[in-house]
C-alpha cells in the first residue's frame, strides 16, 4: 500500500501553473525566471523522484517537451535577455498540451479513499490492525500479529473474506500456543 500525498498534488500544481499566466509577448528574462525555474524543478521532481512516474505515462512525454522548453529559456542566465515572441508561444502551448494531458491522466488514476469501518479508525486498520484483538495478544501470542494486521487491513478494504481468513490464522494461532 502507497499512501497517495494530495498536499503534494496540490503543490505540484501551484509551482506549475504560474505559467498558464504568462504572457505571449517578447519579455525579460528577469521576468520569467522563477516561474521557469520552478516549473522545471516540479516536472523533474515528478518524473524522477516519485512513485508517481511509472504512472503518469501518456504525459511523460509532454512534460519531457514542456522541461526541454524551460530548459532552453533557463540554461542562458543573462537576467536582461528578451525571450521572444516565438519562444514565449512555444512555452506557452506546451505548457497547455501539458496541463491537458496531466489533468487527464489524473482523472483516471487509480486512488480509493478508505472510508472508517464501524467504530474502526480506517488508519488504525491498515497501520495497527492487531488494535482489534486483546492487547496483550502481541506479548503472549507474537506470531500472530502478522495475521492480525493483514485482518485489519483487509477490513478496511472491505475483502470480508480475506478478513476472515486472517482472523480464523489468529485464531488458530493462538490455540496452537495456548494448545
Amino acid at each position: 500500500m502507497i499512501r497517495i500525498s494530495l498536499s503534494y498534488i496540490y503543490n505540484l500544481a501551484t509551482r506549475i501553473e504560474p505559467l498558464g499566466a504568462l504572457t505571449v509577448q517578447e519579455t525579460p528574462y528577469r521576468i520569467i525566471q522563477l516561474p521557469a525555474l520552478t516549473a522545471q524543478n516540479a516536472i523533474q521532481e515528478l518524473y524522477t523522484n516519485t512513485f508517481y512516474a511509472p504512472h503518469l505515462r501518456v504525459s511523460y512525454g509532454w512534460s519531457q517537451d514542456l522541461f526541454n522548453r524551460l530548459h532552453s529559456i533557463t540554461s542562458d542566465p543573462d537576467l536582461e535577455r528578451m525571450i521572444t515572441h516565438l519562444e514565449m508561444l512555444a512555452l506557452k502551448t506546451s505548457f497547455e498540451q501539458y496541463k491537458v494531458t496531466l489533468l487527464s491522466e489524473l482523472a483516471i488514476i487509480h486512488a480509493y479513499f478508505v472510508s472508517q469501518k464501524g467504530a474502526y479508525d480506517s488508519w488504525s486498520l491498515l497501520i495497527n490492525g492487531e488494535t482489534m484483538f486483546p492487547n496483550d495478544l502481541g506479548v503472549k501470542v507474537p506470531d500472530a500479529i502478522f495475521d492480525a494486521r493483514e485482518a485489519g487491513k483487509c477490513l478496511a478494504y472491505e475483502n470480508s473474506t480475506a478478513a476472515g481468513f486472517h482472523v480464523f490464522r489468529v485464531l488458530e494461532t493462538v490455540l496452537r500456543r495456548y494448545y
